[in-house]
C-alpha cells in the first residue's frame, strides 16, 4: 500500500508539471528524460505490486478452501470415531451375552457329558462281558478239541496194538480195558488265582459284576505283583474305570493319566486320556480338561477320541474357575 501511495503522489506531481507551461519551460530535456525514466520505473513497480496483491488474494482463497476441507475431514473423523465406539459397545455386549449363555448352560453341558460317559461305561461293560463270554466259549471249544484229539490218539494206539486176528473174547477184553479211558472227563486246568492272567481275569470279572472295590483291589495287586506285565496298561485302564464306578473322579484321573504317561502307544491310551478329561470336567477343572482334549486332537488326529475331543473343546469355554 505504501508503494501505491508513492506512485500516485509522483504521478500527480508529474501531471502538475505538465499542466503548468511556465514550469515546463524551465525544465531541460535531460531532466525530462530522467523524469520519464522514474515514471517508467514507478509503473513497473505498480504492476509488480498489483501482481503481488493478486497472488495474495489467490493464496488467501486457497487457504480458505483448505480450511473448509480440513473442517469437513474433521467432521468425518469424528463420525468415524463415533461409529467405531458404537460397534465396540455392541461387540462387548454380544461377547458378554455369549459368556453369560455359556455360563448358564455349562452345568447342562457337564451333565450331558457325564450321562454320555456313564452310558459309554455301561456299553463297554456289555462289550467286555460279551468278550469274556466269547473267550469262555473259545476255551470250551479248545477243551472239546483237545478231548477229541485225545480220544482219537487212544483209538489210533488201540488200532495199532490190535492183533490181526482176534477172538470174540479178546475183543471183549480189549473193549473192557479201553472203555475206562475217557478223555472228555479229564479235568481242565484252571488258572492260578494269583497268576498274572488269573489275577487280571478275576479282577475284570469283579468289574463286570459291578463289584468295583474288589476289582480295584485286584487291579492294584496285579500292578504291584507284575509291574512289567503286558496287561499293565489294561489293568491301569480298568482300575480307572473301577474308580469311576465308585464315583472317585480324583483317583480315576490319576489312573487314566498313568495309562497315557506310561503307555502312550497302547490302544488304551486315547480312551484313557479322554476319560481323564471327562473326570476333570466332573471335578470342575475345566482348563485342565481342555488342555488334555487338545493333546488328544494333536497326538491322535483322525481317531474317534480326537473327534469327540474336538466337539468337547467347542462346547467348553476356557478360563472356568476350579471348584475346591
Amino acid at each position: 500500500m505504501n508503494y501505491t501511495k508513492l506512485a500516485i503522489g509522483r504521478l500527480t506531481a508529474l501531471a502538475v508539471v505538465l499542466l503548468i507551461p511556465s514550469a515546463c519551460e524551465t525544465v531541460s530535456k535531460k531532466e525530462w528524460a530522467i523524469t520519464q525514466n522514474q515514471v517508467t520505473r514507478i509503473d513497473e513497480r505498480v504492476a509488480t505490486i498489483g501482481k503481488t496483491l493478486s497472488l495474495q488474494a489467490d493464496l488467501a482463497a486457497n487457504i480458505e478452501q483448505l480450511r473448509s476441507s480440513v473442517s469437513v475431514m474433521t467432521g468425518q473423523i469424528e463420525e468415524f470415531n463415533a461409529r467405531t465406539q458404537m460397534f465396540s459397545e455392541r461387540l462387548a455386549k454380544q461377547e458378554k451375552n455369549l459368556n453369560e449363555t455359556l455360563a448358564a448352560n455349562r452345568n447342562d453341558i457337564i451333565e450331558s457329558y457325564s450321562g454320555l460317559a456313564q452310558e459309554t461305561r455301561e456299553f463297554r461293560k456289555e462289550i467286555q462281558a460279551m468278550s469274556l463270554e466269547a473267550r469262555g466259549s473259545a476255551r470250551a471249544i479248545d477243551v472239546r478239541i483237545a478231548s477229541v484229539e485225545a480220544r482219537l490218539a487212544v483209538m489210533d494206539e488201540a488200532i495199532h496194538n490190535q492183533p490181526s486176528k482176534k477172538t470174540g473174547k479178546a475183543r471183549e477184553k480189549e473193549k473192557t480195558v479201553a472203555e475206562p479211558i475217557r478223555p472228555e472227563a479229564t479235568p481242565v486246568a484252571q488258572p492260578d488265582q494269583k497268576s498274572e492272567w488269573g489275577l487280571y481275569e478275576n479282577s475284570y470279572t469283579s468289574f463286570i459284576r459291578g463289584d468295583y472295590e474288589t476289582a480295584a483291589r485286584g487291579f492294584l495287586e496285579h500292578l504291584g505283583l507284575y509291574p512289567d506285565s503286558s496287561l499293565s496298561d489294561d489293568a491301569l485302564f480298568w482300575l480307572g474305570e473301577s474308580f469311576l464306578g465308585m464315583n472317585n473322579n480324583l483317583k480315576a484321573v490319576e489312573a487314566f493319566g498313568a495309562v497315557w504317561d506310561r503307555f502312550p502307544s497302547s490302544v488304551k491310551a486315547g480312551p484313557a486320556l479322554l476319560q481323564m478329561a471327562e473326570s476333570l470336567i466332573r471335578l470342575g477343572r475345566m482348563d485342565e480338561a481342555v488342555l488334555k482334549l487338545k493333546v488328544i486332537v494333536e497326538k491322535l488326529p483322525g481317531s474317534p477320541e480326537a473327534e469327540k475331543a474336538s466337539r468337547m473343546i467347542s462346547a467348553l469355554a476356557p478360563g472356568t474357575p476350579e471348584r475346591r
